[in-house]
């Protein structure tokens, strides 16, 4: 959420965090594991949206994982001449948000603001693809919802 927001409300800023970063295997994983350290909780919010952005743009297949500590474990992903960041498209999205709001919660709490002719996303649970290769839980409850 903190990324769509920095995009919404800080784009600039953003674009100026996103030109520090390269590709380069080494320099990825200091990158991915800079959570780990205290400073990482002192880090703005327009640092650690760069770093999703820049994680998600090298990592492999461009997954968004976490272990079982809540890190982000997905390794580098070796693209030739990946397209990091796009700031026409940046700029772009960053208009397209001014006018949108943007909640995090449960969807019986977010409908609560819902209003007539809104458009509404929801996230919906995964189902499994096989018996063997499935993704079907945030958190050690499942999903939290029963179908």
């Amino acid at each position: 959420m903190n990324t769509y927001k920095i995009i919404k409300n800080k784009v600039k800023s953003l674009i100026n965090s996103l030109k520090k970063y390269n590709n380069e295997n080494e320099y990825f994983h200091e990158v991915r594991n800079n959570d780990r350290e205290d400073s990482f909780k002192n880090c703005s919010k327009i640092e650690k949206a760069s770093r999703i952005i820049f994680l998600n743009r090298f990592c492999f297949d461009g997954l968004y994982r976490v272990n079982s500590e809540g890190y982000f474990n997905v390794p580098f992903g070796k693209y030739k001449n990946p397209k990091f960041y796009d700031e026409e498209n940046l700029q772009a999205v960053n208009k397209a948000l001014k006018n949108v709001d943007i909640y995090y919660g449960s969807f019986e709490k977010c409908l609560e603001f819902a209003e007539r002719g809104d458009f509404i996303y929801f996230d919906p649970p995964y189902q499994p693809i096989s018996d063997t290769a499935y993704f079907t839980s945030y958190t050690k409850d499942n999903f939290g919802k029963k179908s």
